[in-house]
């Protein structure tokens, strides 16, 4: 087997993404939603901007004189913010219904798949860290 660097592109890879079946309670659910990995252009934006928030938040309560708070409770903000992080990772999905019509794919109803039942969450988060979902076979 010979490997070729051009032929490896794990960010587009991550990015074009990788569908998974959705589990509910243990069963397939016929719910298949496309994951970007954690190395996708658009996961890095997405991160990169809640740490730009977050170090705004820090720079803030130093200046207050408030800074350096070691492990600060959980909060549901926390919650939130881990939601998103996966919606932020889907980038489509397909054979979802809502109130017996087409759930269709949108950036706030990716939200809300996740949101209504958290560990399709999980589900999503793990596809997206497992790097040989993104690689192509040589």
């Amino acid at each position: 087997m010979s490997f070729d660097l051009e032929q490896i592109d794990t960010p587009a890879t991550s990015e074009a993404g990788h569908e998974i079946e959705l589990e509910y309670n243990g069963q397939k659910t016929g719910w298949f939603v496309t994951v970007r990995g954690e190395h996708a252009p658009s996961v890095k934006r997405w991160q990169i901007s809640v740490g730009n928030k977050f170090r705004m938040k820090e720079w803030q309560e130093k200046r207050k004189g408030k800074g350096d708070t070691p492990h600060a409770p959980m909060t549901e903000e926390d919650v939130e913010l881990g939601l998103r992080g996966a919606a932020a990772r889907i980038g489509g999905f397909r054979g979802i219904t809502f109130a017996k019509k087409p759930f269709e794919y949108s950036e706030a109803n990716a939200y809300e798949l996740v949101r209504r039942h958290p560990p399709f969450a999980d589900q999503v988060l793990e596809a997206s860290a497992d790097i040989g979902n993104f690689m192509k076979k040589a």
